[in-house]
């Protein structure tokens, strides 16, 4: 995760540069990279901190999880309450020091 941070740090100081690195890392193209990240835009540590905590909206992951169970018990798709402790673990997020 603080490699994440520190690419994309990096990502936005130069774009060219930190494609290159991350792209040697994951077997991939400067190009795939620059194409994946117009995609799918990498957190920064507050956010993903942020995505950690048990809030009830949408802008957590326990929010969300809790949301879509609650969506399936209501249409009869489930009966079972969702216990978002046991697969959500944020320790790792936590542990990271900014």
């Amino acid at each position: 995760m603080r490699s994440c941070c520190r690419s994309r740090g990096r990502r936005l100081q130069s774009p060219a540069e930190a494609h290159g690195i991350i792209g040697a890392i994951y077997k991939k193209t400067p190009t795939e990279v620059k194409e994946f990240t117009g995609k799918d835009r990498i957190l920064a540590l507050r956010e993903n901190r942020t995505l950690f905590t048990y809030s009830a909206g949408l802008e957590s992951l326990h929010g969300v999880a809790r949301q879509i169970n609650d969506f399936l018990i209501k249409t009869g798709r489930t009966k079972t309450r969702l216990d978002t402790t046991t697969f959500l673990d944020a320790r790792f997020v936590r542990a990271i020091r900014e």
